[in-house]
């Protein structure tokens, strides 16, 4: 195996391709953290690995292991592989890092104010980050705001070492050797020689493509991860490939990356997804209230996804004031957003018939769902169950109501009886996905307690 890793750290000063990381606001290649904030620096959120595992080589102990989900990865630890997997690392301020094919890494002590920072040996790395980061190779440096890019270093049997692609914003490139500085904006391609030579060309088509795809695969792995039901596992990474090549040609533009965004969350991929309704918000004019509108509802459903309930009400106003008619079910459907989850973050609303618009829409109401919430934030248990006692209708249709019912049970010490409602919960949610990521990893608990 070609990528062992047991050496490198000596010949490091003597040509080995060195990266670093450096960036702002932007969907890039390398993380770090700031040491002095937490001592970690990236733990593995997702991986695809063929026949051979990709493995980590720990710094302080020089001990290999298994590549994992939930690893963290410290300074001076390196990750490696030898065949075709992908993985995704996320550091603590939110940054991800993508490596594919052969590729060997090592996790570096980020600079103050960086999230992360790596040393690229060998391989591809793209980055996802709103965070500032830096990425050095050999003799190049790079630095950027708000960007899109990728790097590829190579073998250095191969003439063309290093390429750097933007496929957003702008990414300042220094070689030290000549003290020469470049500017490459979105669409543009450098590639470093092993001799020094640099050249500059439009990205090419098949750059976006292999990216994109990328991008997608990772997506895909994450949304099985989180127990979303896919039903069509090529259909969604044809889609998805689509949708990332159209956000990766046109930057600027905010449709195919609201698109994009609804499908991540649809399929609880919410950090990506998250960065991307950011980035959309820049870009659409502020006169265009119902995309922004768009945006915030989207943004809404995300957050109540994850459990926070203060930001998703938060959104969900800023939806209402930006355009009145958001929530009517037809613009819902736009956003692939369930009325119920709208009602989730906003108990006291529910549907209505409007009669100048002859819509539903939605309007205040105490109901059913709304004394349930309240009862299991104030932990009365009991009393969750004498709800139930009169309103088990939706017991055979509703995770999140066989989740609320399974948490108070457990939580009245009746785990025997609670489990057969988490199980439900989390078998209807594949099918009609609902539940919180917070809910599901309660639901979760409460099987794994017997």
């Amino acid at each position: 195996m070609q990528l062992f890793p047991w050496s490198f750290r000596a010949a490091m000063p003597f040509g080995v391709p060195r990266v670093v990381v450096v960036v702002g606001l932007s969907l890039v290649v390398f993380l770090s953290v700031p040491a002095a904030l937490l001592h970690a620096q990236a733990e593995v959120v997702v991986l695809e690995s063929d026949r051979d595992p990709m493995r980590i080589l720990r710094g302080e102990t020089v001990m290999f292991e298994d590549a994992r989900v939930g690893a963290v990865l410290d300074v001076d630890d390196q990750l490696f592989s030898s065949g075709a997997g992908r993985i995704q690392l996320k550091c603590s301020g939110g940054s991800l890092l993508t490596f594919a094919g052969r590729f060997l890494v090592l996790i570096l002590r980020p600079a103050e104010g960086q999230d992360c920072a790596a040393n690229l040996l060998s391989g591809e790395g793209n980055v996802i980050s709103d965070n500032p980061t830096g990425m050095t190779f050999g003799e190049v440096t790079l630095s950027s705001e708000r960007t899109v890019y990728g790097l590829r270093v190579r073998p250095a049997r191969e003439e063309a070492q290093v390429e750097c692609l933007v496929y957003d914003g702008a990414v300042s490139v220094q070689y030290r050797a000549t003290q020469r500085g470049i500017q490459l904006g979105a669409g543009q391609k450098a590639t470093f020689t092993s001799d020094g030579q640099l050249t500059q060309n439009p990205l090419a088509p098949g750059d976006i493509e292999r990216t994109a795809d990328l991008f997608a695969r990772i997506n895909i792995s994450k949304a099985v991860a989180s127990g979303a039901s896919v039903p069509d596992l090529p259909e969604l990474r044809l889609q998805l490939s689509r949708l990332y090549a159209q956000v990766l040609t046109n930057p600027q533009g905010s449709d195919a990356r609201v698109q994009l965004a609804v499908q991540q969350v649809k399929y609880g991929i919410g950090d990506e997804a998250l960065y991307h309704l950011d980035r959309a918000e820049l870009s659409v004019p502020r006169e265009d209230t119902q995309q922004q509108a768009g945006i915030a509802v989207t943004k809404a459903a995300l957050f109540q996804q994850r459990g926070d309930a203060q930001q998703a009400r938060q959104q969900l106003n800023k939806a209402q004031t930006l355009d009145p008619d958001i929530l009517k079910p037809e613009v819902l459907r736009k956003y692939e957003i369930d009325p119920d989850q709208i009602r989730r973050i906003n108990p006291d609303l529910r549907p209505r018939i409007d009669p100048d618009a002859r819509t539903r829409t939605m309007e205040p109401e105490e109901d059913v769902h709304a004394r349930l919430s309240r009862l299991l934030e104030t932990r009365q248990f009991l009393e969750v169950l004498d709800v139930f006692r009169t309103h088990t209708e939706h017991l055979d249709e509703s995770p999140w109501e066989n989740c609320a019912l399974a948490l108070a049970l457990y939580n009245l010490n009746r785990r025997e009886e609670a489990i057969p409602y988490a199980r439900k919960a989390l078998d209807l949610n594949r099918a009609r996905p609902e539940l919180s990521l917070q809910e599901i990893r309660a639901c979760r608990a409460i099987l794994a307690s017997r």
